[in-house]
């Protein structure tokens, strides 16, 4: 942090700003087909709520269709880690 000309506070880094660290990119593929079977398990785990999930852009879904999907596939994912255990 640093305090500008006005005395106001700000931040040196652009890419931290409101409390939230804004820098992407810091999420590396360690299994080269996971995701390809991520991807699976999403449009599986939509199928099976119903809810229409197409490839690209999904700004249709609304924010309860979307996190049902990954809340499930996360649940799929615990079990299968716990069934590995």
């Amino acid at each position: 942090m640093y305090y500008g000309d006005n005395n106001s506070v700000g931040f040196k880094n652009k890419a931290y700003r409101g409390g939230l660290n804004m820098t992407t990119g810091r999420n590396q593929i360690v299994v080269t087909n996971a995701k390809e079977a991520l991807n699976r398990m999403k449009f599986e785990t939509a199928r099976e709520l119903g809810v229409n999930l197409t490839d690209g852009y999904n700004g249709h879904l609304t924010s309860s269709e979307a996190g049902s999907i990954g809340g499930n596939m996360v649940k799929k994912l615990i079990t299968m880690a716990e069934q590995n255990m």
